[in-house]
């Protein structure tokens, strides 16, 4: 198969450019605004859709004809997820083996954390999630994880609302959860000491972009194994997630100035200068483009084992 020539090189880099700005626009875009956006010609526009709608890599909707990422992507994204998973199985077994704890693999969907994969403990009295179980983000290790590695506008999405108390150790004063952000920020991983289960204890540490999801690894505990051997866990982890980010390729979480959680629930989330937003709703800083992440649109609903992609907007 011959190489593509000068002009087939423009068509796949602009095909990419009107992938990466429908991406940016979960409400989707009209002919005229992705031209004026890209700065092509509606005519090259036009043509340019027509033939990435037959390959179902953008739709058309509404009255309008406004474009959105198509069915293809969406596909894309679930085979690239799956792929990450499988890599990641054998890798959370042998963290479950070497704490003799309960693993879970937690994911970013919208406000809340999603148990996508579990390796269960072996020792009689553990805890146990369900694969597929949502979860809150305030309150959990994983879902803290998670938020800490957010900046104002994203949290301001993953925390609309009041954040409801779970247990008497829940946190539901949000600058006292901003300071909890930070302390997490500042040793590498979150715990969960008894704040969304009773008895429940639980150390997590973000891992990266799996599949292009923000994903965390957890390790939920009794709570009487937990106490006073949280330090341990906790570094067991964070050690076995520098291995796995280096062996997978994933990147680690990004760094940011603490964060008001107080002033930004009662005055809004306006983005600060050289603040990047990826339009999915996991709303981070990046100075660099090149450090934007890369497209959120799947995420896995595992039932009986299977894996079926549905679509989110993260």
């Amino acid at each position: 198969m011959s190489e593509p020539g000068p002009a087939g090189i423009q068509v796949i880099a602009r095909t990419a450019e009107i992938l990466r700005v429908l991406h940016a626009a979960p409400d989707g875009m009209s002919q005229a605004e992705l031209g004026e956006q890209i700065g092509l010609a509606r005519s090259t526009v036009h043509r340019l859709l027509a033939a990435m709608r037959d390959e179902g890599l953008v739709e058309s909707y509404g009255p309008r004809g406004r474009y959105r990422l198509g069915p293809a992507i969406h596909r894309m994204a679930g085979a690239a997820w799956r792929s990450s998973l499988e890599g990641l199985h054998p890798l959370l077994e042998r963290l479950a083996r070497e704490v003799n704890e309960t693993v879970h693999l937690c994911v970013l969907e919208r406000d809340r954390v999603t148990i996508a994969d579990q390796v269960t403990g072996s020792q009689r009295l553990r805890a146990v999630g369900t694969v597929g179980e949502s979860l809150p983000l305030h309150c959990t290790a994983g879902g803290k994880a998670l938020l800490a590695t957010m900046d104002a506008a994203g949290l301001a999405r993953a925390l609309p609302g009041p954040l409801a108390r779970l247990t008497a150790a829940t946190i539901t004063d949000r600058a006292a959860l901003a300071e909890e952000l930070a302390l997490t920020r500042e040793r590498g991983y979150a715990l969960d000491r008894e704040e969304h289960a009773d008895g429940v204890c639980a150390s997590g540490v973000f891992l990266g972009f799996v599949g292009g999801v923000p994903a965390a690894v957890a390790i939920p505990q009794p709570a009487q194994r937990f106490y006073g051997h949280e330090d341990a866990v906790a570094g067991a982890l964070t050690g076995w997630a520098a291995a796995a980010r280096e062996r997978l390729a994933l990147r680690p979480a990004p760094q940011f100035a603490p964060v008001d959680l107080q002033d930004r629930a009662h005055h809004g989330a306006d983005p600060r200068a050289g603040e990047e937003r990826d339009g999915a709703g996991y709303l981070l800083r990046a100075a660099d483009p090149a450090e934007r992440h890369p497209p959120r649109v799947a995420l896995l609903d595992l039932l009986q084992g299977q894996a079926r992609v549905r679509r989110v907007d993260l």
